[in-house]
This record gives structure tokens, C-alpha cells and sequence, in this order.
């Protein structure tokens, strides 16, 4: 298939904050169109659940997805939550590009693994 890369990116703020950043939200949408530009690349993400705020972290991540695919056609998002054996609700989503001729086998094979749990 190719070659296969992992990054990882976890925000963590100094303080808690409930004001809404819109530069996050544009230095999100940069990252995310700069990376899937190229068709072969795909975003998995997970909403951690250690403080029961999954649920809010997706709506922001759901935000995010909307505006970039305003801006960027070719941004496509398959989600997938469920609950694990112990109980916690796991919200998780993948992004690609919607031109990637593999699409349909990368949602396919995001599901048969994110079943696995």
C-alpha cells in the first residue's frame, strides 16, 4: 500500500477556558486542507473521554469539519461512536480525501477495526 506515517496531536491549554477561539478554528482548517490535499493521506481522530466532555469535543470537531469542507470540496468525514466494554462512550471520526480512488475500502476497513473494540 505504501508508505505510513503516524502523527499525533493533543491540545492541552494551561487553564480552562469556555470562550470559542476562532484562530484555533482557522489554524485547524489550514492543517486539515494542507494535509489532506493530497488524496493519499487520512485523519483519524479520537475524543478522549477521561473527563466525560467527549461528546462536546466532537460537536467542536464536528464545527470544524463543516466549516473546512465550506472552504475545501474535497474534505470528506465518515463517523463512528460506540461504547467500550468499560462503559465509555468513544467518539471517533476519519477524514479524507473524497478523491482518494481507495475511499470506500478506508471507510470499510475504519469500521471493521473501530468494530474490533
Amino acid at each position: 500500500m505504501g508508505e505510513v506515517r503516524v502523527f499525533s496531536l493533543s491540545l492541552y491549554p494551561e487553564t480552562e477556558t469556555f470562550i470559542f477561539d476562532y484562530w484555533v478554528k482557522n489554524t485547524v482548517i489550514k492543517i486539515l486542507a494542507d494535509f489532506l490535499e493530497k488524496d493519499a493521506n487520512v485523519i483519524f481522530y479520537v475524543c478522549d473521554s477521561i473527563d466525560k466532555r467527549e461528546d462536546q469535543r466532537h460537536k467542536v470537531f464536528e464545527y470544524w469539519y463543516n466549516k473546512a469542507s465550506e472552504l475545501h470540496d474535497f474534505i470528506a468525514k465518515y463517523n463512528y461512536s460506540m461504547q467500550s466494554v468499560n462503559g465509555y462512550q468513544i467518539n471517533s471520526s476519519i477524514l479524507y480525501n473524497k478523491n482518494n480512488y481507495l475511499s470506500d475500502y478506508i471507510i470499510s476497513q475504519f469500521k471493521e477495526e473501530m468494530g474490533i473494540f
